[in-house]
């Protein structure tokens, strides 16, 4: 008897130990962005943010709007009109794939057009595919970025973080404060949820409030040896904006967090 329920309770405190390892394989934090620009200083907005695995949502629980970074897709779920839109194939080398398919598509209806066809409407058709080709070009091409190391740090939580600085074309771009992961609570789960939110279209403006175009800046932020948890944008050797990551701790945050309700309008067009 004493043998079968040491066996039966063993088993459930294994069972035990293994929900609560799932309840901690998350992350909350809030983003909050700044503007530095404004002459009256301006209430920073403040967006929740949880992460799990390799899925982000962005917008608390009671958000009237809830963006999905999930499987590759973006999922936009805007429960006042119970409207759910859909970018499906969202990630930077899905959209650079679009993107050269779609110039290749257009050079080879531009080689098609009819000799027959006025020269008028052939020259206007050459520069169309001109300007396609340039944006294309400029999109595509990647940008780099290279930080240095500087001697200063800031407050963040109970320590500080260390400022790293970005510069594009001899001006300062960027002010990055890093803080250790260990420092932070869940942040090992937050280092890998910047990642996977960097690898989407406009992934970096949800994940860092700077946008690279077509290029993922993690390779680079990943090398500052700790989380980028404030960022500053310059502008003319002038502070512009700023993006704060705040409230950060492990939480158990649920897999339901993450699906698309049930009975609401799916919609791709507007984002296809």
């Amino acid at each position: 008897m004493a043998g079968n329920y040491l066996r039966r309770n063993f088993a459930g405190l294994i069972l035990l130990l293994g929900m609560c390892a799932a309840a901690h394989a998350g992350v909350s934090y809030t983003v909050t962005q700044s503007d530095l620009t404004s002459p009256v200083a301006a209430k920073p907005m403040a967006t929740q943010y949880f992460a799990r695995d390799s899925e982000v949502r962005v917008g608390g629980a009671h958000a009237s709007r809830v963006i999905l970074f999930k499987a590759g897709s973006i999922y936009s779920i805007d429960h006042g009109a119970h409207t759910v839109h859909v970018l499906k194939q969202a990630t930077l080398e899905h959209v650079r794939d679009r993107l050269q398919k779609r110039t290749q598509a257009a050079e080879q209806k531009a080689n098609s057009v009819p000799t027959k066809t006025p020269a008028a409407e052939r020259l206007i058709a050459q520069h169309l595919l001109e300007q396609m080709r340039s944006m294309t070009e400029r999109l595509l091409k990647p940008t780099k970025l290279q930080f240095t190391a500087t001697e200063r740090s800031e407050p963040f939580g109970r320590g500080t973080c260390r400022l790293w600085e970005e510069s594009e074309n001899g001006a300062k771009h960027l002010e990055v404060c890093v803080a250790r992961i260990d420092q932070v609570s869940g942040g090992r789960q937050l280092f890998q949820a910047l990642g996977h939110l960097c690898h989407y279209y406009g992934g970096s403006l949800a994940a860092l409030g700077v946008g690279f175009g077509l290029t993922d800046p993690w390779p680079a932020f990943s090398t500052l040896k700790g989380i980028p948890v404030r960022i500053r944008v310059f502008e003319k050797g002038r502070a512009v904006s700023q993006t704060d990551l705040t409230d950060i701790h492990a939480a158990a945050v649920p897999a339901a967090s993450f699906t698309v309700p049930a009975g609401y309008k799916i919609d791709t067009r507007l984002l296809q």
